[in-house]
């Protein structure tokens, strides 16, 4: 399993999903690698090589209460390409997982 955190640390509360990251790093068991991205995001599809899941986790406006989770099967599902729309990233999120969807690369 790989866990990856996503985000911008000088971006206000786009910071939660390295925070995550880094809290859950020394708290994983066995076989559990944890990862942190920054910038552009066309390093998962890299990430994703050899995952047999990926649980990845970003900040979002969902219009959802602040720490409402969203989880949503990439394998099967479209991203809300809303809930990212103010993010600085040229290639974030959704591209990424359209991409490795569309690459047949997701875990």
């Amino acid at each position: 399993m790989l866990v990856v955190g996503v985000g911008n640390a000088c971006r206000g509360d786009d910071v939660a999903g390295l925070l995550v990251a880094r809290r859950l790093r020394e708290r994983v068991p066995p076989g559990v690698t944890v990862l942190e991205r920054h910038g552009d995001l066309v390093g998962l599809l890299d990430d994703w090589v050899g995952a047999e899941s990926v649980v990845l986790v970003d900040a979002m406006a969902s219009g959802a209460p602040v720490g409402t989770i969203v989880r949503v099967d990439a394998r099967t599902e479209s991203l809300p390409s809303d809930g990212f729309r103010s993010s600085t990233r040229a290639f974030g999120v959704t591209e990424a997982f359209a991409l490795g969807r569309l690459l047949r690369v997701l875990p």
